[in-house]
């Protein structure tokens, strides 16, 4: 048998699947995703204390959760018919002779989330990689910068504390905004970014980027330019030139200095373990002698159990790209 690949902090948990399901609404249109609630569990703090409750049929709140991040939760009760095999999601129940089946399956709400980011969940959750560079095809004029697409995950993640996603998420912009290429950043990218006080991290990878890459770069008003989209982001490139400039010596890119992420207040090693912390029953589970009957849940095994409208999601598109001496590789995408 060969076996799993191996595994990263940003891959999703190795958990047994279960059998029972959730539903998930998304969005102010209510879009409808089923997923194993093991996996949900596994993989998010959140949806943990959403679901780790007695459950009755009446609609109830999460409890534990910060006000602004509750969800509506209850339980919806599906009744099957009598007579032959009914298919409930991707299993398939055989009915008893008398009486009804009754299946409780829980239920989600998540109005103020954006269901192309929860697409985006699931298929990380489902299989540990995207399926499209697009994601997600739509006509042109509702489209998003791929840099805003990714701090638009990275902030899901962060509230929904879904750790494993959230390195993801941080190593895309890592890698849009690195040593071997002068990625502009967009405004749309600079707004989200700066809409709130939060992302620290972000932020200076970000001043860095710009403060390693504007002297080296031909098109310098590209960069002036968004000095003014949001003062804060002229500020902080402001400050990280004049820190520099009295440090009085050769300014380090963000990704070549050690322990960045860690400085401005993203222990990444402490991600990693919260990650990865959901994959310890199912490594027992791996070193047992009936390994291969178990149905582990790996990156290539998982079929899809999400249920979405690709049409309903913007389509990330390149930020704008300035070539300077760099590999001109495109490692986000």
């Amino acid at each position: 048998m060969i076996p799993p690949k191996a595994v990263v902090d940003s891959d999703p948990p190795r958990v047994n699947r279960g059998h029972e399901m959730v539903i998930i609404l998304v969005g102010p249109t209510k879009k409808k995703y089923i997923a194993d609630e093991n996996l949900l569990c596994a993989a998010s703090k959140f949806f943990r204390s959403a679901l780790d409750q007695k459950w009755d049929r009446a609609q109830v709140k999460t409890s534990g959760l910060a006000q602004e991040d509750s969800a509506a939760v209850n339980v919806e009760t599906i009744e099957l018919p009598k007579e032959g095999p009914a298919t409930v999601n991707v299993e398939t129940i055989e009915l008893p002779e008398d009486g009804p089946v009754v299946i409780n399956v829980k239920k989600v709400e998540l109005p103020e989330e954006k269901p192309a980011v929860f697409n985006i969940f699931i298929d990380w959750l489902n299989s540990g990689h995207f399926e499209s560079k697009d994601w997600c095809h739509l006509q042109p004029g509702n489209e998003w910068h791929k840099d805003r697409f990714w701090l638009e995950v990275y902030i899901f993640a962060d509230k929904l504390i879904i750790p494993g996603l959230q390195l993801q998420a941080f190593e895309q912009i890592q890698c849009m905004f690195s040593l071997l290429e002068s990625t502009i950043p967009s405004t749309d990218f600079i707004k989200v970014l700066f809409k709130q006080d939060e992302y620290k991290v972000i932020r200076a990878h970000l001043y860095g980027h710009v403060v390693y890459w504007l002297p080296k770069s031909k098109q310098t008003n590209d960069w002036v330019n968004l000095f003014g989209v949001h003062k804060n982001f002229g500020l902080g490139v402001a400050r990280t030139m004049i820190a520099a400039a009295a440090a009085d010596i050769d300014f380090t890119h963000p990704c070549a200095s050690e322990g960045f992420a860690a400085r401005n207040g993203l222990d990444i090693k402490k991600l990693g373990q919260e990650a990865r912390s959901a994959d310890e029953n199912s490594q027992r589970i791996r070193s047992s002698k009936y390994w291969g009957a178990q149905k582990l849940m790996t990156r290539t095994s998982l079929p899809p159990l999400a249920v979405y409208d690709l049409q309903s999601c913007p389509r990330p598109t390149k930020p704008m790209r300035t070539a300077v001496n760099g590999s001109g590789k495109d490692c986000a995408g």
